[in-house]
């Protein structure tokens, strides 16, 4: 009954909201990234985090298929998510379109709607059939090479996976500060290993350690500041493999998770002092980071216990014991009920003794409209290392504060109040507006606007900030879901300025033309920025793995060009291959300075071949 129930749901939904019309997924994978990670906009990502999205793009996640391991080791759901699919595909069989998706526990139709360009939905199997994609064999390798005046930096990767059941995945590159090109001044190596339906999961060399709110354990991608509601809490992934160039922020050791029923048992060893040893040359520091979380995911929320304990040899000590260098328990839960969810988590520094606590929730007010609040109490003894909880300032420690929003589909008004607890006298507000209006079915005008108030700061007390764009696609366009598939010509012009120790602008004009196989874009950008407290950061396009948000200082203009091709081989029934090819050339002058600025001259190449 409760089946059928789920069907006619789906299928109401379907009929009833032609607005929500699922098929227009947002073309602009960056867009959808944002959103999904809480970011206030493109130029607030982590690199890193980019990476594990776009190549998620270039080969979507089939649902029905997936195991459990396969859908955590992408890190694009959280754990109460694959218990919620799971259930489902148990129960009901193959999720059909999005919209059945969206009525599932843990999911509505916002999240699906940016989970969209990662994700397939093809028919596979029957309810209680476990999934069959655990014996076929691909490959990946990626190769990239920049070129900028006298400079020059490279990338590999390779990525090898037999279904479900084991991938192993590496990664090496320099930079253009390297003072010699080789050896790789960053590399990560990966492998995980999944045996039977995917109960048992175990992973080797770097991953992410994602639990609760991130009071704990948090690596990688933490935001700071509060922009979308989305913001608001973490979505915690539980153990990921990572695959990036350089793996800062992951763990280095040995993981492995365990479902049971409704249980979800994690654990891991790290050494922290590994990866110095293994890219910086450094000597070798003995330390050890042992954790644990426990996890119950029930259908309408989930309760866990996190834990970790740090050591490290004392240098020079005779006795050649370990000492406690760190350590946390926490506990965290959340809870939905009637389109309402309530999220917390409190943990325990062990070594100082403290105690920290972030919770909120999130309210429907009916018409799209939601509110959101969100509160942090952390002390100024709290340790911040490993955790990535909600904050304003740099990390997860000394601060106090309060967030709250409104938001109705795109249109958002954000403000977030916080205090030091360590100075009384050391404030700050940031409010955040974004408003975005459709002109026409192919041109949106958006506005933000966000002014950020320091008191305790003389001279940067004050940064405002004001930026319109106005993005036009043939394709059509739409506000909160971006623009729709299909070939079409595309333009954007944006005007940023910012008001803090003076006055600074950025301006451009991109447009360009993409179609299933090719995709051109041409961009002029001028900026006036005299202070380089006032620098504007602006997110230009490049090839995937390549995330590029340069901080425009001074008086100049630059022009850049990208393109990127995609050819398909292969005999019909047979093993298809891809290739993808990206290049990107750009230009960087000062022509407005008084004194004599040196430019920049960049060329980047970067290929991608999926076996």
């Amino acid at each position: 009954m409760e089946t059928f129930c789920n069907r006619m749901r789906a299928v109401l939904l379907a009929i009833l909201l032609p607005a929500f019309q699922l098929a227009g997924q947002p073309d602009n994978v960056l867009e959808a990234i944002a959103r999904l990670a809480g970011a206030e906009d493109i130029e607030a990502l982590d690199p890193s985090e980019v990476e594990m999205y776009e190549y998620l793009a270039d080969h979507p996640l089939d649902l029905n298929r997936s195991s459990r391991a396969k859908l955590l080791s992408t890190g694009l759901f959280t754990p109460f998510q694959v218990a919620s699919l799971l259930d489902y595909r148990d129960d009901s069989g193959d999720v059909l379109s999005l919209t059945e998706l969206s009525i599932l526990p843990g999911f509505n139709p916002e999240t699906v709607r940016f989970l969209a360009p990662f994700i397939r939905l093809l028919p596979h199997g029957r309810p209680g059939v476990p999934p069959g994609d655990s014996s076929s064999l691909k490959s990946s390798f990626l190769s990239r090479l920049s070129v900028r005046n006298s400079e020059y930096s490279w990338g590999l990767k390779a990525k090898t996976a037999f279904g479900d059941v084991f991938s192993l995945c590496g990664a090496a590159s320099s930079s253009y500060s390297d003072p010699k090109p080789m050896p790789p001044s960053a590399w990560g190596l990966s492998s995980s290993f999944s045996p039977g339906k995917g109960d048992l999961r175990l992973i080797a060399g770097d991953f992410n350690a994602r639990f609760g709110q991130g009071l704990a354990l948090w690596s990688g991608m933490s935001m700071s500041g509060f922009s979308t509601l989305s913001s608001f809490w973490k979505r915690g992934a539980g153990l990921s493999q990572s695959w990036s160039y350089s793996g800062a922020g992951t763990h280095r050791g040995i993981a492995a998770d365990y479902r049971k029923g409704r249980f979800v048992f994690s654990s891991f060893l790290s050494f922290p002092g590994l990866r110095n040893w293994c890219q910086d040359g450094k000597p070798p520091r003995i330390s050890f980071l042992p954790a644990m979380n426990v996890t119950w995911y029930g259908k309408n929320g989930q309760l866990g216990i996190t834990s970790f304990w740090q050591s490290e040899a004392i240098g020079g000590s005779s006795n050649g014991i370990f000492y406690q260098a760190g350590g946390k328990v926490a506990t965290d839960g959340r809870w939905s009920w009637r389109g309402c969810t309530l999220w917390w988590e409190g943990a325990m520094d062990c070594y100082s003794q403290v105690f920290a606590f972030a919770g909120g929730a999130t309210i429907p007010l009916g018409g799209d409209w939601r509110i959101a609040a969100v509160a942090r109490f952390y002390p100024s003894e709290y340790s911040g290392a490993f955790a990535g909880a909600v904050h304003a300032w740099s990390k997860v420690s000394d601060e106090a504060g309060i967030a709250f929003g409104i938001e109705k589909r795109n249109i958002g008004l954000t403000v977030d109040l916080a205090g030091k607890r360590s100075d009384s006298a050391t404030r700050q507000a940031k409010i955040l507006l974004k408003y975005p209006v459709r002109l026409t079915d192919d041109c949106v005008l958006s506005f933000r606007l966000s002014e950020r108030y320091r008191p305790y700061e003389p001279v940067l007390g004050h940064r405002f900030s004001s930026r319109v764009d106005l993005d036009w696609s043939t394709a059509g366009i739409s506000p909160l879901y971006g623009e729709g598939d299909g070939d079409a010509w595309k333009s954007r012009f944006r005007f940023e300025s910012l008001f803090s120790r003076s006055f600074a602008a950025l301006s451009y004009l991109e447009a360009g033309r993409k179609t299933g196989k090719f995709a051109a874009y041409l961009r002029a950008t001028v900026f006036f920025v005299d202070n380089w407290d006032d620098r504007i950061y602006s997110y230009e396009r490049d090839a995937p793995g390549s995330f590029n948000v340069p901080a425009y200082y001074g008086r100049g203009v630059s022009a850049s060009a990208v393109c990127s091709a995609r050819f398909r081989f292969g005999k019909p029934g047979g093993r298809t291959r891809t290739l993808r090819i990206y290049s990107r050339a750009s230009i960087l002058r000062y022509p407005f300075m008084k004194e004599p600025r040196p430019g920049a001259a960049e060329f980047r190449l970067q290929a991608s071949l999926d076996i």
